[in-house]
């Protein structure tokens, strides 16, 4: 197991923070790094300020030789009472339809955002209807949620979830949102523990068996109050059947490997810039 920075953005990362500095390119120069292993874009129209992926922005992350993570952001849980199977399987539909429209190749995860507000409205029969209906497209599994998995509506949701359809529920990919750590430092901190405890603590045993990820940090890059990135840890490789939509070979000189060999030095060095700021306290 590998785990590697990843960033999700409501912004394009080719979009141009001031002219001739694209979003992508500010990151890595902010956080000290040569290259962001997964950036995560929002399948469109989505809600809130999050801008949709573009075939153009998806070429643009490939040939970095960064892998896209696709996250469906237009549950219906945003504007109905509560969740339904049925909705669940609506939504698995158009998320599917999204990504396809996009180019994603068969295989390639989607996860769904059910956080905040979603959380009221979130029910075991959505989620199996959701797994349900990823299951025969040509999305991967069961594809994913991104919710704050601590949330004990979530864990309750997650239990009637597998009592309904234990099969593919239990193929579901988790994604834990729970800022606990702010910049400077951010990488150095987290990375470490992740590690060390086998993932994010806090998590009963059957959902932390699942968590593929964790937004740990948001906001952190931009105005504090409306930054549009967020990072993140990915668990690496993806159980299968699918995976990250990955670079095609040849798009890039640098390989999955060399990838996570360049995470892993960029993240010594950040500790080791960490401790000795600690050494001086």
């Amino acid at each position: 197991m590998s785990v590697v920075f990843a960033v999700d953005s409501s912004a394009l990362p080719d979009s141009e923070v001031q002219p001739g500095l694209t979003l992508y390119d500010d990151v890595l120069a902010w956080a000290g790094i040569k290259i962001v292993p997964v950036w995560f874009l929002y399948l469109g129209p989505g809600g809130g300020a999050a801008t949709p992926a573009t075939p153009a922005s998806v070429q643009f992350l490939h040939g970095r030789g960064t892998s896209v993570g696709l996250l469906y952001n237009s549950s219906t849980l945003n504007g109905v009472a509560q969740g339904t199977y049925g909705l669940g399987q609506q939504d698995a539909a158009e998320a599917a339809q999204q990504a396809t429209s996009l180019g994603a190749p068969p295989g390639t995860y989607v996860w769904n955002d059910v956080e905040y507000k979603s959380l009221d409205r979130l029910t075991g029969d959505y989620i199996a209807g959701w797994c349900d209906g990823i299951r025969p497209t040509s999305l991967a599994g069961a594809g994913g949620l991104y919710a704050n998995l601590l949330d004990a509506r979530f864990q309750a949701a997650m239990t009637a979830a597998l009592a309904r359809s234990p099969a593919n529920v239990g193929r579901l990919l988790l994604w834990l949102a729970s800022w606990t750590v702010k910049p400077p430092g951010v990488i150095a901190v987290v990375a470490p523990g992740w590690l060390a405890a086998g993932g994010p603590s806090g998590l009963p045993a059957d959902i932390r068996s699942q968590c593929h990820g964790w937004q740990f940090c948001g906001r952190a890059y931009g105005d504090e109050n409306d930054g549009p990135v967020d990072l993140n840890l990915l668990s690496l490789p993806l159980p299968p059947p699918g995976d990250l939509w990955i670079p095609p070979a040849g798009t890039s000189s640098q390989t999955v490997r060399q990838q996570l060999d360049q995470v892993a030095a960029d993240l010594e060095t950040n500790l080791t810039r960490l401790r000795q700021l600690l050494g001086q306290v």
